[in-house]
């Protein structure tokens, strides 16, 4: 059997003595044998493992580097890349490194399927919102991501309470990293997403976790704070098999931009150069003062291309997700798909029935048992209600318009 290895920066180099990059650098140099060194997702790799990452990268960022850069240097190491990102920058510094044209495994695949794209704006946020509502009435499944994750509680939060067993929220808090369900998704989504109507997650989601498998009725992302054009590729295609997506995206996303702020590779070498010598990136300068010329210029290459694209957000997320395969719709065309999109076959059935005035008359008490919990708001339930006229699922506005039941309650103090 041959031996191989999967490894992030995290597991770059440990001190246990369990095989890492750093062994396997040393092994090959002693031993040299063919071997071949995949690197995927590179554009992460390179911003992550020399400017930013986790706190356990950054403690062993300089043996992390000497590992990765000493493994490409090897004649006996052959090197992939593996990213459907992969740019000009991130071929120019293998080659730097290598001495020879980097191998590109370029992917074929693209999802030919709709993408309903709006900005962030309350309107929207609804449009979303009651789409939400409608996979979770017909009980079938959505992965929720957001760029914070006060967002990401506030939109799982204005929903129908789910049973703890229903559905798992995916933060960088203390709870979620205790929660050992997401440890186990973490490590096996194909097993472990389905048990989940529902699945939130933050930029703690970094990792290529996907499930492809089970499908899920709606994937919906809101783009905000560090989340750049290529992590919202990569969020709106954690669940494969889904049938329908919604991106809520800003113009720009100023956040996620680099410390420079500058969008040249000229003017981003000068500036990282100056922020480092003032001394709270001194560690910075001393590390990449040790790396490889082409390192180096790809730091800087990086830091102003993702400067520009966090600038001009919209533009190249238009632009990625036509590569991706997506056809780009505008959100306001869901509106006259609201409840009519992968429509359950229970819900086909009960609509028969909905005109009459029963039905109606337990669509409010459900509208003001919901206002009552405070998990919607008058505003909400108005809308769903002159959505349901506008389908013809009832034919009078009063029948299921709950704000006189909900005045009334009020009123009495009803609850």
């Amino acid at each position: 059997m041959r031996d191989g290895l999967f490894c992030c920066g995290e597991s770059a180099f440990k001190d246990s003595g369990e095989r890492t990059l750093w062994n396997w650098l040393w092994e090959l140099r002693d031993n040299p044998r063919p071997t071949l060194l995949v690197l995927d997702e590179i554009s992460q790799v390179l911003a992550n493992w020399t400017m930013g990452g986790t706190p356990a990268l950054r403690s062993i960022r300089s043996k992390a580097l000497d590992a990765l850069e000493g493994l490409l240097a090897l004649d006996c190491v052959h090197v992939w890349a593996a990213d459907a990102l992969v740019g000009d920058i991130e071929l120019n510094w293998l080659k730097g490194i290598t001495g020879l044209d980097p191998l590109l495994i370029h992917s074929t695949f693209t999802r030919e399927r709709d993408l309903f794209i709006g900005l962030p704006n309350s309107a929207n946020e609804r449009t979303l919102n009651l789409r939400l509502k409608d996979v979770v009435h017909t009980q079938q499944r959505f992965w929720l991501g957001h760029g914070t994750v006060a967002g990401l509680h506030r939109c799982l939060d204005a929903l129908p309470d789910a049973q703890p067993s229903e559905e798992l929220r995916i933060t960088g808090e203390d709870d979620s990293r205790d929660d050992p369900r997401v440890s186990r998704l973490m490590a096996d989504a194909e097993i472990e997403g389905p048990q989940y109507q529902r699945i939130g997650f933050s930029p703690a989601v970094s990792c290529g976790i996907s499930m492809a498998a089970t499908p899920v009725a709606l994937t919906a992302i809101v783009q905000a704070y560090c989340w750049k054009a290529e992590d919202v590729i990569q969020a709106l295609n954690r669940a494969r098999n889904s049938s329908q997506r919604i991106l809520l995206a800003p113009k720009v996303v100023p956040e996620a931009a680099g410390i420079t702020k500058e969008t040249t590779a000229k003017d981003a070498t000068k500036a990282l150069g100056e922020r480092m010598r003032a001394g709270a990136l001194d560690d910075y300068a001393a590390l990449l003062e040790d790396r490889h010329p082409a390192t180096k210029r790809a730091v800087a290459e990086l830091e102003a291309r993702n400067n520009f694209e966090c600038f001009n957000n919209s533009w190249c997320l238009h632009g990625l997700l036509k590569e991706e395969g997506y056809r780009i719709r505008d959100i306001k065309g869901l509106e006259s798909q609201q409840g009519e999109v992968n429509e359950s076959p229970q819900a086909k059935q009960r609509a028969q029935g909905e005109r009459s005035l029963e039905a109606a008359d337990a669509l409010r008490m459900e509208a003001r048992e919901r206002l009552t919990l405070g998990t919607t708001d008058l505003a909400s339930e108005q809308r769903e209600a002159r959505r349901l006229i506008a389908g013809g699922s009832f034919l009078d506005l009063a029948e299921v318009d709950v704000s006189e039941t909900w005045a009334v309650t009020q009123e009495l103090k009803l609850d």
